[in-house]
């Protein structure tokens, strides 16, 4: 994609089709009515799935939304797995129930259950710019506790246990990964999203008894919590969720992305700018001295 070619020296290898102007390659981002429609949801964080375009090869839909799909050249194993797995079985099924329907309302009531679309948040479905998306009433939510938790000995187990249990009820585990922790009757307790930023995250929760918390949120090593201050274990459920135990009770949960290489990195790069800066004072201070001899 080439924008300018301010001395022509493109054109001697492509022509006039290959080039677009400024003007169309930023008529990309323009915000459709679809994108409008959904962008009136305030709510903290959602998530959206996006089949008016390429759903995993494009990033035009995370321009704007919190997106399912998107593409990334560093794209995790795990998530591709999943999108292999289960997600593109969940599109092809949402097709067949569109197919069948005649109106846009016909496709709101004819909605699939699609449990793992449901369990990364995805609330809202673009089936085209102009019009109104679908929502997935099924959708989890940003967390939710669960009233039991299934352990399995490798990932084949993993990855498979997802297709054979209810989410919402059940977390898949690794062994080792909890101690197994499980909520009481269902509706005893609750977890509610307060505050969203891409490296810090916000809940409330209140709880009769202790309980598994899955949160919808992709699991990785950097990103560290605490409740009400003190440290608070995450570990990987439902092959790429971040989950915790919590105790009986209530209070917040603080959720921080606090990588250590990231975290190394500006330490070293601290002290290697107050070493530069004591030798450049130290050098000045040698030439005072030495003109003053």
């Amino acid at each position: 994609l080439v924008l300018f070619d301010l001395w022509g020296v493109g054109k001697r290898y492509l022509n006039s089709s290959d080039f677009i102007t400024p003007k169309d390659f930023s008529a990309h981002f323009n915000s459709r009515p679809v994108d409008k429609a959904i962008l009136e949801d305030k709510s903290p964080s959602y998530r959206v799935l996006d089949l008016s375009e390429n759903t995993f090869n494009s990033s035009l839909t995370s321009y704007r939304h919190k997106s399912i799909g998107g593409y990334s050249p560093t794209k995790m194993q795990r998530y591709q797995d999943l999108i292999d797995h289960y997600l593109e079985k969940e599109i092809k099924s949402f097709y067949s129930a569109a197919s069948e329907a005649a109106t846009l309302e016909g496709i709101q009531e004819a909605l699939p259950y699609m449990p793992v679309v449901s369990m990364l948040n995805g609330k809202y479905i673009i089936i085209g710019g102009e019009y109104p998306p679908v929502e997935n009433r099924y959708a989890f939510g940003p967390a939710w506790t669960v009233s039991s938790v299934k352990t399995v000995g490798s990932a084949d187990e993993e990855i498979a246990a997802l297709g054979q249990v209810d989410l919402h009820r059940v977390a898949v585990v690794r062994e080792g990964d909890c101690s197994g922790v499980e909520a009481a009757a269902e509706g005893a307790a609750s977890i509610t999203m307060t505050s969203y930023a891409p490296n810090e995250l916000h809940y409330t929760y209140s709880s009769t008894e202790p309980v598994t918390a899955v949160f919808s949120e992709i699991y990785h090593p950097s990103w560290k919590a605490t409740l009400d201050g003190k440290p608070l274990d995450l570990f990987r459920a439902d092959w790429v969720l971040r989950a915790a135990e919590l105790p009986a009770g209530s209070g917040e949960i603080v959720m921080r992305y606090e990588p250590q290489d990231y975290v190394v990195g500006e330490a070293v790069s601290r002290a290697s700018s107050i070493l530069l800066l004591l030798l450049l004072v130290g050098s000045v201070l040698f030439g005072v001295f030495a003109r003053r001899k």
